[in-house]
């Protein structure tokens, strides 16, 4: 497994396309935390948390879990207790169809770290240092200009909440990008509520401890630890929930040069 080629690569492939993000898909079990196979989190790697760490301070290296585990958001939660900060989950929506690929079911990554990809424990340090060594050029070396020529219209939109935007496209077809802004849309608007309806059973639990432990914030805490609890566990859907609604701009057309 040449990993030093493949984050070359990346970088070099970034620097012709003007990309300013590279995108590592990083396997949970036997990467980056024991294989438990139980519903408790994982006990992690402390090699692999020390180059995540690491790897969180370049600003163009997003990381993405890459694994078949569920409660997805517990598992961004449980290693940020580690200092690492993984974006997504399974999926990039920052890299959307384009006129050779199709990233519906298979999501985008430069590379991929995983130990049944023949990743072991060791090479975590080859990642840093290759993503160290190359990086220098892609900081140094402003991306190449596409050479105007032939071209082919896509169509891309923005996301908008309170701590980031999101780019998603472009798409080649219109029709597409509209299906998927609506989804995202749907999806966003679901999740909204599932988070106001938890918010307000939360706000109604801690009222009624509140009257019966008045004064004492040990007990009450614990309380509402166990109603949380209690709530995730009865009700899965709280696992995936959105604080806010979302802004979604319009869709644009733009130009692809090819």
């Amino acid at each position: 497994m040449n990993l030093d080629k493949a984050i070359q690569n990346a970088y070099v492939y970034n620097k012709k396309v003007g990309r300013k993000s590279v995108y590592l898909a990083i396997d949970i079990h036997d990467t980056i935390a024991q294989a438990n196979y139980a519903d408790e989190m994982p006990e992690v790697i402390e090699t692999a948390m020390d180059a995540l760490r690491k790897l969180n301070k370049f600003p163009e290296i997003v990381l993405i879990l890459f694994s078949s585990s569920y409660n997805h958001d517990t598992y961004i939660e449980h290693f940020q207790k580690y200092g690492v900060d993984f974006t997504y989950f399974n999926e990039n929506p920052e890299i959307c169809d384009s006129k050779t690929g199709d990233f519906s079911k298979k999501f985008f990554y430069n590379v991929l770290i995983d130990d049944k990809a023949g990743f072991e424990l060791r090479d975590w340090e080859v990642v840093v240092n290759s993503v160290t060594k190359h990086r220098a050029i892609f900081e140094e070396e402003k991306p190449a200009e596409p050479e105007i020529g032939d071209y082919v219209y896509g169509h891309q939109f923005m996301t908008v909440s309170s701590t980031r935007t999101i780019q998603y496209g472009p798409f080649m077809s219109r029709d597409r990008a509209v299906e998927f802004r609506n989804q995202l849309i749907s999806e966003n608007k679901h999740k909204y509520s599932r988070f106001a309806e938890f918010s307000e059973l939360m706000r109604a639990h801690r009222h009624k401890i509140q009257f019966a432990h008045f004064g004492n914030t040990g007990v009450i805490d614990a309380e509402m630890r166990k109603w949380k609890e209690y709530l995730l566990d009865c009700r899965p859907e709280f696992k995936e929930m959105d604080q806010e609604l979302y802004i979604f701009q319009e869709i644009q057309q733009i130009k692809i040069y090819v």
